[in-house]
């Protein structure tokens, strides 16, 4: 490979492989995290919104996001899947086509913060 990974390098991911389909607590961790990746790939699929309230719809679509994308590199890395590679490159792919037609974030706080003042 041309690349080197950030948080688990190619004789980590090699190790945990090893792990798939074993009845041990790692192979039960990795079904879990393959059976949500795959439910959320499958049920969400390619989903990004635009702006939206902190903490609202679509605040949780983009935290969602990442998280899924994280989990399935990760996935891609050990069970050596194409679909988890190219869900990253889909999801990253339709962001890049949204975010020039995205506005600025401004915040709609009624209680901006307060100017500090120094004390003497």
């Amino acid at each position: 490979m041309s690349y080197q990974p950030l948080l688990l390098n190619f004789e980590e991911a090699a190790e945990l492989r090893k792990a798939l389909g074993t009845d041990s607590l790692l192979g039960k961790a990795l079904a879990r995290d393959i059976k949500q990746a795959d439910a959320y790939m499958q049920e969400v699929g390619i989903e990004v919104p635009g702006h939206g309230e902190g903490g609202g719809y679509e605040h949780n679509r983009h935290k969602q996001n990442y998280i899924h994308m994280d989990i399935a590199g990760r996935l891609f890395l050990i069970t050596e899947d194409q679909k988890y590679r190219d869900y990253i490159v889909d999801m990253l792919t339709a962001y890049a086509k949204v975010y020039p037609t995205l506005e600025s974030n401004v915040s709609k706080d009624t209680n901006p913060p307060v100017k500090s003042s120094t004390r003497r």
